[in-house]
């Protein structure tokens, strides 16, 4: 019985090592002026974040993120800004060459930032036309729609649409889709004139809709990996290889769990060290932090 005994506590031992290392925990956490963060990226050595409900972005140095803001700009004050800027604002992408790119939920569009931060070069409204439109049932969920975005090659992006269902959606202006391939590695160009339109999507098994109830941002790691951050379920998830270019579900490689005290994450990014950047959503600076570096991912 004893040897038996022993030999149930190490397999005990061995799983909750095994299950321990998708557990990540806080390395650093911080106090950021901005409240309602809901999108973040990293432009150079500068984080970008964008506030939900006004239309102010802040910059912050990642080597000094206990330091106030470098800079805040309003949108409404750029060059170029349309009158209609009301907040809705999910998420944020740093392009290559500079610029930024922001999404907004409702009403959908993007939003096109010059790399000098001085004028909005442009605004494109997001189109979901048949037979996509059904499939996503974007008119039937109005505030559960784009939550992030990922820029790729000849104007071409994905976004993450948040729940019911969760969806990774390819907008393209030619409205022909070339597969997953084109984000990576290569620069954003500035888009024409005119809208986006819905060219392709992928969805999620039912079996990981357990574990990922909803997806708050996603995120292109350098080496082409995307990952998901979810805020009901509080876990960020790798997707397996590139989603296909038929479209079609997704395959979760591996799922890590964020510490109890990040909660409701709407946007985050890794670094250098594969850790995890995330701010939350929070209508106040909260006393423990709304900005958390994790451990390493890997």
């Amino acid at each position: 019985m004893s040897i038996l005994f022993l030999k149930i506590v190490i397999q005990l031992f061995i799983l909750e090592g095994h299950s321990s290392e998708n557990k990540l925990f806080i390395e650093s956490s911080y106090k950021i002026e901005a409240t309602e963060m809901s999108g973040i990226c990293l432009r150079e050595r500068e984080v970008v974040i964008v506030n939900d409900k006004d239309n102010l972005i802040s910059f912050y140095k990642l080597s000094d993120l206990s330091a106030p803001a470098s800079r805040i700009i309003d949108l409404k004050a750029l060059k170029g800004a349309p009158s209609d800027l009301n907040g809705q604002w999910e998420a944020v992408a740093c392009s290559v060459g500079g610029g930024l790119v922001l999404l907004q939920e409702t009403p959908s569009r993007i939003v096109v930032v010059s790399k000098d931060l001085k004028s909005i070069s442009s605004v494109h409204d997001l189109i979901l036309e048949a037979p996509l439109l059904k499939n996503i049932k974007w008119d039937k969920a109005s505030n559960s729609l784009g939550e992030g975005i990922v820029l790729g090659a000849e104007g071409r992006f994905i976004i993450a649409k948040e729940k019911n269902p969760v969806q990774l959606i390819e907008f393209s202006q030619e409205r022909i889709k070339k597969g997953a391939s084109f984000i990576i590695g290569k620069e954003f160009q500035t888009p024409k004139a005119g809208s986006f339109f819905a060219v392709n999507n992928w969805t999620l098994p039912l079996k990981y809709l357990k574990k990922i109830k909803d997806v708050s941002d996603i995120y292109q790691h350098i080496d082409g990996s995307l990952y998901l951050l979810s805020d009901q379920s509080r876990n960020i998830s790798k997707i397996k290889g590139a989603p296909h270019e038929n479209g079609g579900e997704l395959i979760i490689e591996k799922t890590w769990t964020l510490p109890s005290r990040i909660k409701k994450p709407e946007g985050f990014f890794l670094d250098h060290k594969n850790r995890a950047v995330i701010v939350v959503d929070s209508k106040k600076v909260r006393k423990k932090g709304n900005l958390f570096i994790t451990s390493p991912l890997y």
